[in-house]
């Protein structure tokens, strides 16, 4: 019997060894524990709360068409069920708060290891008392001792079970940051790959000032300030129906367009390239009657169709 006295204590010593590998390991894990808890914990918050608004809804419906003993037995039953789903889910807030307590110091290494320590006391007392010998006394002092050692282990063993759960957590929350970062860092790629045009009026800007019944030109130049190259680049021009692009191939827009029955017509630019400014002129005549209007542009490309900008017209 002396022999298992010594291995009893051995394998405590052991056990206090492991204890504080264990904690190391519960310290880096501690703070996302405790964000595991509080969430943990808000959820049951939740789900309570959400329950007594259930609850407290059905009890005044009924309460007000509530007649007879069987209504209020009724509403004594529900009550009571209430009361039950709130003591678990206050058990519950106990439970996951004891749960990532066992990885603080009291629960990784103060609790196991005192117990360890008894083990090992008993132990010795137990080696000790064989020698008079008292073998029933030592054999019931060395049982106690394996309850010490067994119920430590036990705490050692819940600890390790915490730690597993939280580092898988950690393990999936740092992959789903690291999958975000991937997907964020891929769309600002592709996005600085995205062509992006740039429209400029030459001599004269907006708003411009043109006669009335008269043939006036705008220049305008086109620039592909960001990507590779803007695949069939084309520049659509609308202006009210009194207007008129005599020099090009016109249609009307229908009368729910941002420029009702607006007159269209495009200028086809074909691949545009960085670094190069692309010269194009608009001829346009103006409407027999005076007045401020409203004119738009567009610019589009292959697998993109821009929105419209408008800019001002008198016509005196």
């Amino acid at each position: 019997m002396t022999i298992l006295y010594e291995l009893t204590i051995f394998l405590a010593f052991a056990l206090i060894a492991v204890v504080a590998t264990i904690f190391v390991i519960a310290a880096s894990l501690l703070g996302r524990a405790i964000e595991e808890s509080s969430r943990e914990q808000e959820e049951v918050a939740r789900k309570e709360s959400s329950e007594f608004d259930e609850t407290i809804a059905g009890l005044q419906k009924q309460l007000k068409g509530a007649k007879g003993a069987k209504v209020i037995d009724g509403l004594k039953m529900q009550i009571a069920e209430y009361e039950e789903r709130k003591k678990e889910a206050e058990k519950d807030l106990k439970r996951i708060s004891q749960k990532y307590g066992l990885l603080t110091v009291r629960g990784t290494v103060l609790y196991p290891g005192m117990f360890f320590l008894v083990s090992i006391v008993l132990a010795g007392i137990a080696r000790y008392t064989a020698t008079i010998p008292l073998t029933l006394v030592s054999n019931i002092i060395w049982g106690v001792s394996l309850v010490a050692l067994i119920w430590g282990s036990y705490r050692i063993c819940q600890c390790l079970k915490v730690i597993e759960g939280v580092a898988i957590t950690t393990e999936e929350a740092q992959f789903k940051r690291t999958t975000q970062a991937f997907e964020l860092a891929l769309e600002r790629h592709e996005e600085s790959k995205r062509p992006e045009l740039e429209f400029e009026f030459k001599k004269r800007k907006p708003p411009f000032s043109f006669k009335l019944d008269a043939k006036e030109i705008i220049e305008f130049r086109i620039e592909l300030k960001q990507g590779d190259v803007a695949k069939s680049a084309e520049v659509w021009f609308f202006a009210p129906k009194d207007f008129e692009f005599p020099e090009y191939y016109t249609w009307n827009q229908d009368s729910e367009y941002t420029i009702p029955n607006a007159l269209t017509t495009k200028f086809k630019l074909g691949d545009l390239i960085g670094g190069v400014g692309y010269l194009r002129e608009l001829a346009i005549k103006t409407p027999t009657k005076t007045g401020e209007y409203i004119l738009g542009y567009s610019l589009q490309y292959e697998g993109a169709t821009g929105g419209m900008n408008v800019f001002k017209v008198k016509v005196k």
